[in-house]
């Protein structure tokens, strides 16, 4: 879905959840993430939960401290798409997110690693 197709209220949630997933991916609270950029965790907070939208600014330096470019903050693949379970939509954006920092080789391997887990029937 491309962001033309995507209300601002929409886009304004997505990022919201993009950065909340990149953050959770990279380990860091939101007081970690606070100090990095410069602001409070209410302003972490209220990101992440959609209530404010970041400038350029903030944009710039949450690009910096979670190491992807301010462009991944409105990539809406299809991976984001809610399966009405918080916690399932979170953990598949986590995977998401450590993925894109994996080499090619590491990728291949990871990819190769869940393909047998979906083939592990308990």
């Amino acid at each position: 879905m491309g962001t033309n197709e995507l209300s601002a209220t929409e886009i304004k949630s997505l990022v919201a959840k993009k950065i909340k997933m990149v953050r959770a991916a990279r380990n860091l609270t939101q007081n970690d993430l606070a100090k990095a950029i410069g602001r409070t965790i209410d302003t972490v907070s209220a990101l992440e939960r959609g209530k404010n939208f970041p400038g350029v600014d903030t944009f710039k330096s949450l690009s910096e401290a979670l190491d992807v470019p301010i462009r991944d903050f409105f990539d809406f693949g299809p991976a984001i798409k809610s399966t009405r379970n918080k916690a399932r939509d979170e953990q598949l954006a986590q995977i998401l997110a450590v993925a894109q920092s994996l080499d090619d080789s590491s990728l291949e391997l990871a990819l190769e690693q869940i393909k047998v887990l979906a083939n592990h029937k308990s």
